[in-house]
């Protein structure tokens, strides 16, 4: 999304990101251990309930770390959405790659938002206690991308619960509201 902003800017109405960074290598990062851990495990057996019961101490281990996702229901509703998608190993090895291989946007984000310049109104979302995206990446994107609104979310993890989904889409609205208005 970043891209596309920097490359066609007025292709892009308005811009959130959320949990993500602008590829800076002096920022702090998660450690392998959290990246990989729950990707190199493999639960028990290919049962469903073994697979709900490995995705269920993931994101609690790993993803939701001080809101831990009791709610075996919504667990089993998304591994159930995740095992009927199918999984696709090729793709996260992809995206893995592509994450380790970015460049730093912080400067083309800084020319871009700049003073005069064309930039889509941005929100950053980040959750204060995310384990595998660290805040600090959120608060450097929000630095670099002028004018844009930080949003942090206290507690929440690197994944989203219903609670949090609350704020971050009323913050996605506002935004939305608030380009739509400006375009006009």
């Amino acid at each position: 999304a970043q891209c596309m902003a920097l490359r066609n800017p007025e292709k892009i109405l308005s811009l959130s990101l959320m949990m993500t960074s602008t590829g800076a290598k002096d920022v702090p990062k998660a450690s392998m251990r959290t990246i990989f851990g729950g990707f190199l495990r493999r639960p028990k057996s290919t049962l469903e309930e073994d697979v709900i019961a490995h995705r269920l101490q993931y994101i609690n281990a790993y993803l939701a770390d001080q809101q831990p996702l009791s709610d075996v229901v919504l667990a089993t509703a998304v591994t159930k959405q995740i095992i009927a998608r199918g999984s696709y190993p090729e793709g996260f090895k992809r995206q893995l790659g592509a994450v380790a291989r970015q460049t730093s946007r912080d400067d083309l984000l800084r020319a871009a938002s700049s003073a005069g310049k064309s930039f889509p109104p941005t929100v950053v979302i980040h959750g204060t206690v995310d384990k595998l995206q660290l805040v600090e990446a959120g608060r450097r994107l929000h630095e670099c991308i002028v004018g844009s609104k930080m949003v942090e979310i206290e507690k929440m993890g690197h994944y989203i619960t219903e609670e949090n989904a609350v704020v971050i889409t009323k913050e996605i609205l506002e935004l939305i509201a608030k380009s739509s208005v400006s375009k006009k």
